[in-house]
């Protein structure tokens, strides 16, 4: 990532240094420099007050902080929708969140994120360009931070990490503007989530540890202990089994009618599969080994298969379960056409990659995963020309 020349021009142009900049987002000044240097990326919470600081569009933010400057189409090529956000075109962008959650159970986020990505920046372009009806300021609002909370997700499946960040800094600032403060926090778990997934554990904790000051329902404590007990997992750090079981303990006390809608994603089934991978971040192999087992005995069909079946491979690889671990891998290979999520394909780096490092390893899953990897990335390359 390069030095972002025009991040720095912009906040010169509009009066701040570092140090006000710094004050006025309640960060500290290094952390300022370090995005002017591209070193990290601003946080999704943040961007919306970046962008008002710098009297810029959080699109004109997205192009700063990419290096490029935001570009004005020719107005004798601009094309823009006309007609206000109303009550059709809301329920019009409702069903197409159903229709993408559909199609990602069936297709998997690499193949529909850019779908989910279009139809979310369609939405917020008919807000932006057309305006919103009267009485439906909130709704519309409501209706886009919904989108780009599924385009969010699904970017996390396809495990695109910056188009993440942006997705979900739009759906915060949407959320934001409709006073939809369940939505607000939905985003931030699944961006805790991203956070943790991509080296980040740190800051995960940082947003998780955010929301637990608040006051919440035992359901919505209970996901945001998950979230925290991942992140110090993530760490190394043992505390994190007295969160895990701080979180069961909230989960056995069911949900309540104020629960947001959305609170059903928080099951048994994701329950198991986070203690899965809480036990494996923590080296407790035997324990993550037989919990994604049971997952898999329950299920045949499921959104998380292929993901779940490479992090078993991992985890018995790292456990030195050498005659499973080619068993399992051999399941990988059986259905590798059908693997559509970046998830799945990193753990799969990361398997190969863990083989190849252990001298006790057999050479037949050695070369098992290496030929596994390559295929993985030579099909995506291949999906990803046939689409443009």
């Amino acid at each position: 990532m390069g030095k972002r020349s025009g991040l720095a021009a912009r906040r010169k142009a509009v009066g701040h240094s570092q140090e006000s900049l710094a004050e006025a987002l309640h960060t500290s000044r290094s952390t300022v420099a370090r995005w002017e240097r591209g070193e990290v990326q601003p946080q999704p919470a943040t961007r919306s007050a970046l962008a008002e600081i710098l009297q810029i569009s959080l699109s004109d933010l997205d192009d700063l902080l990419e290096g490029t400057p935001a570009q004005t189409p020719s107005e004798s090529f601009r094309v823009a929708p006309k007609e206000p956000v109303g009550a059709a075109h809301i329920e019009s962008a409702r069903d197409r969140v159903k229709q993408l959650l559909t199609m990602e159970h069936s297709f998997g986020g690499m193949r529909v994120a850019n779908v989910a990505l279009d139809s979310a920046h369609a939405f917020e372009r008919r807000i932006d360009e057309a305006g919103i009806r009267a009485g439906y300021n909130s709704d519309a609002h409501a209706a886009a931070a919904e989108l780009f909370e599924v385009a969010g997700w699904q970017l996390i499946d396809a495990a695109r990490p910056d188009d993440v960040d942006r997705a979900n800094s739009r759906a915060l600032h949407h959320a934001a503007a409709a006073g939809d403060h369940s939505m607000e926090i939905f985003v931030i778990q699944n961006e805790s989530m991203h956070l943790c997934e991509t080296g980040r554990a740190t800051e995960a904790l940082y947003l998780t540890r955010g929301v637990l000051e608040q006051t919440l329902s035992p359901r919505l404590s209970t996901l945001f202990h998950v979230r925290e007990a991942r992140a110090l997992g993530r760490r190394g750090d043992g505390e994190a089994l007295r969160i895990w079981l701080k979180a069961m303990a909230e989960y056995g006390d069911g949900v309540r009618e104020s629960d947001p809608y959305w609170s059903w994603w928080i099951n048994d089934e994701q329950m198991q599969l986070q203690k899965a991978a809480l036990f494996r971040d923590l080296g407790r192999y035997d324990t993550a080994i037989d919990t994604w087992q049971g997952y898999l005995t329950a299920r045949s069909d499921d959104l998380y298969l292929t993901l779940v079946i490479a992090q078993l491979a991992q985890a018995q690889a790292r456990a030195g379960a050498w005659v499973d671990a080619e068993s399992t891998v051999g399941s990988l290979i059986d259905g590798a056409d059908d693997i559509c999520s970046g998830r799945a394909i990193a753990r799969i780096d990361q398997l190969a990659a863990d083989v190849k490092r252990s001298p006790s390893a057999p050479g037949s899953l050695r070369e098992a995963t290496r030929l596994l990897a390559s295929f993985m990335h030579h099909a995506h390359a291949e999906r990803l020309a046939s689409s443009s």
